[in-house]
């Protein structure tokens, strides 16, 4: 098991040791530079190599790298390569990561918080907005999916005096935005094979 956090600007991992007596105990930590201020962080196999890459969702605002993602790639080993920096919205507050597009791999999505939208990055091409999303918002793991398959991505925040939940799905018409919510996650309240919003 891999515990993971992000500390001022430095991820740190700790890797656990085998249970002696339902104990639980960690090997040294490890730190690794992570961009300014990252505010959220997820794992995932971005580069299909078969081990878990950190990305962080960094807020600062300042040169030369402003409201971020940084990636780190897995060597392996539980250590990582030198980060690479990808340009997302005004202060983005949480980061996940699924195959939006269906092609195989993992694409991340970051919600902005400033800039009140959600920006999609697909994995080996161009940055996709989806906007509007709700004011300071954050996003829900990406669990719920479609019938077809199609992940749905949920955005939940503030708006103005109200709290609220924006989910995008793969039919435009679909997507909706009740209000009085500030987190959301998929749960199949139907009982049938599709998670729902809640």
């Amino acid at each position: 098991m891999t515990s993971l956090a992000a500390l001022g600007l430095a991820v740190i991992v700790a890797l656990s040791t085998p249970p002696v007596q339902a104990q639980v105990s960690f090997l040294t930590t490890q730190t690794f530079a992570a961009g300014d201020f990252p505010f959220s962080i997820t794992v995932g196999d971005l580069d299909g190599d078969g081990d878990l890459d950190l990305t962080t969702a960094n807020s600062s605002s300042s040169y030369p790298y402003p409201s971020s993602v940084s990636v780190l790639k897995n060597n392996g080993n539980a250590t990582f390569a030198a980060l690479q920096y990808f340009a997302v919205g005004d202060y983005p507050s949480s980061i996940t990561v699924g195959d939006l597009d269906k092609d195989g791999d993992l694409d991340l999505a970051a919600a902005n918080y400033f800039s009140d939208n959600v920006t999609v990055l697909q994995n080996s091409t161009p940055t996709l907005q989806l906007s509007p999303s709700p004011n300071r918002s954050n996003l829900t793991p990406l669990e719920g999916q479609s019938g077809s398959g199609n992940i749905y991505v949920f955005a939940s925040g503030k708006d103005t005096d109200f709290k609220r939940v924006k989910f995008f799905l793969d039919d435009p018409d679909k997507s909706g935005e009740p209000i009085r919510l500030e987190q959301a996650a998929p749960f199949d309240f139907a009982g049938g094979t599709n998670m729902d919003p809640t």
